[in-house]
């Protein structure tokens, strides 16, 4: 169907992101952390993104915003010429058209809404990043726009200020690199319509995000259960009245062996 936007002001989309998200609840995993914090999280959140994104296709509301005041900050901090920004804007949008369109097939407010814990929610988002970085990219080639502007408009998706950050570098990495190696790998094996057997049935780690043949094939590798490691050591941790504990299941690491045993090595 058609695609419905938006323009507004910054202070609009604060408002309109902050609504939406608290209008939906925490997640299960989330509600432990205790519902005030929840809430000023997501008041943090909504301030942050709001002075960051150019536009943003909000799933549950089904609308692309486009905040036109963020355009010309965003501009000097990413050092985007004149003549370079109208095709910077272009794929921009672009990108939040391609996940207007994604939703509309396989609602992924829902998607995201059901996620387990962090690691299941890190890799959904790889699957919705690495969708909109495959088509932006041949869009980006077709067009003749160049590299370093196609990598910027991802770098806004996840609020990226610079290239300095290890741990924002590795969200990108895990988005829009491996995500969208995941889904080539997909479609390499199933044809086109394995495509949307990546948003109807997710991986539920970001182990599977970086080796796509466990997903395909459904092997299933020996994990380190934290949660138990967990139960183990909080005995020892030193607790005052009042605190509160939050179990976050994230970069989950399997741990295989096939060499030899030998002299008692493993």
């Amino acid at each position: 169907s058609d695609i419905e936007y938006k323009i507004v002001r910054r202070n609009d989309f604060r408002n309109i992101f902050l609504e939406s998200v608290l209008s939906a609840g925490p997640r299960e995993y989330e509600k432990e952390i205790g519902e005030d914090i929840y809430k000023r999280q997501i008041e943090m959140s909504a301030q942050s993104r709001s002075q960051f994104y150019i536009a943003r296709h909000l799933h549950r509301k089904k609308t692309i915003y486009i905040i036109q005041n963020n355009i010309i900050p965003i501009k000097e901090l990413y050092e985007i010429s004149d003549e370079d920004l109208p095709d910077f804007l272009f794929i921009v949008i672009a990108h939040e058209m391609l996940h207007a369109l994604d939703h509309q097939y396989y609602d992924l407010a829902k998607m995201l809404q059901e996620s387990k814990n962090l690691e299941d929610t890190y890799a959904r988002g790889a699957v919705i990043g690495g969708s909109a970085a495959i088509v932006t990219e041949k869009i980006a080639d077709r067009l003749n726009i160049s590299k370093g502007i196609y990598k910027k408009s991802l770098m806004l998706d996840i609020c990226m200020k610079d290239e300095d950050d290890p741990r924002i570098n590795e969200i990108y990495d895990l988005y829009y690199v491996k995500g969208a190696e995941f889904l080539k790998a997909i479609i390499d094996k199933k044809g086109m319509e394995g495509y949307g057997s990546a948003f109807l049935s997710p991986p539920g780690s970001t182990r599977l995000i970086y080796n796509p043949k466990e997903y395909l094939e459904e092997i299933e590798s020996p994990v380190v259960d934290c949660e138990v490691l967990i139960k183990k050591v909080i005995v020892a941790l030193p607790k005052k009245e009042g605190m509160r504990s939050q179990t976050t299941v994230t970069g989950t690491t399997a741990i295989t062996s096939n060499a030899p045993n030998t002299n008692g090595g493993v």
